[in-house]
């Protein structure tokens, strides 16, 4: 009686096993299916491939193009743009492989949020790479002011790139700018009441370099 029972209950029992073995493939991958995270992870893969591609090769390629040319405007840029041209790839691997784990709720909303994070990274990136290059290519502007002062306004530009940038990923988060700004706002006055001196010397300084009394290279005697 007892060997009808289990020869009996034993294709329940495989069929039991089945099940574990199609839930574990279906929820052991940090609640998502184990097909769809090793999808999601050959994405990624494939993504830091290209990556490594077209610093390789793009890159090469534009290289010897902008070498062609005459102006080195076109090398400078390349260089400047190469770190967030790496980026792109793996921005556009991270946004498929999202949508192949299907994450539901806040876990979508959450990684959505962070390709766009990234996004806003490389776009700010470039353009702070990028001004060092275009701000030393306009000749009118390198006649309107003198060398220190081009210097002076790159480094402005490329904090302000920067400030921006941080502003809109925090944005991207939903975390409020306007508190951190109005803060700041209180922060600087208390620093410019304790250092009224500093202020006034470094404004004497940028008028000495607008007036153009002093340039590179000139020898001064006190």
């Amino acid at each position: 009686m007892n060997e009808t029972v289990t020869s009996e209950s034993l294709p329940a029992q495989l069929q039991d096993l089945w099940a574990i073995v199609v839930e574990v493939w279906n929820t052991s991958f940090l609640g998502v299916g184990v097909g769809q995270g090793l999808a999601a992870i050959l994405i990624v893969l494939i993504g830091i491939g290209v990556r490594g591609l077209i610093s390789r090769w793009l890159l090469a390629a534009l290289s010897k193009l902008a070498a062609r040319s005459e102006t080195e405007l076109d090398d400078a840029v390349i260089d400047a743009l190469s770190g967030p041209m790496k980026l792109v790839p793996v921005i556009i691997a991270l946004f498929f492989a999202i949508n192949v784990i299907q994450l539901g709720g806040d876990g979508a909303l959450r990684g959505h949020q962070f390709v766009q994070s990234l996004v806003v990274i490389a776009l700010f990136w470039a353009l702070h790479n990028a001004v060092g290059p275009l701000t030393h290519a306009l000749k009118a502007l390198q006649n309107a002011l003198t060398p220190v002062m081009i210097d002076w306004l790159t480094k402005a530009l490329r904090i302000v790139f920067i400030v921006v940038g941080v502003a809109a990923v925090l944005q991207v988060w939903d975390i409020p700018v306007a508190g951190i700004v109005a803060g700041l706002g209180l922060f600087g006055v208390a620093i410019g009441l304790g250092a009224q001196d500093l202020f006034k010397n470094l404004i004497a300084g940028i008028l000495i370099l607008t007036e153009k009394r002093f340039l590179p290279g000139d020898w001064v005697k006190v």
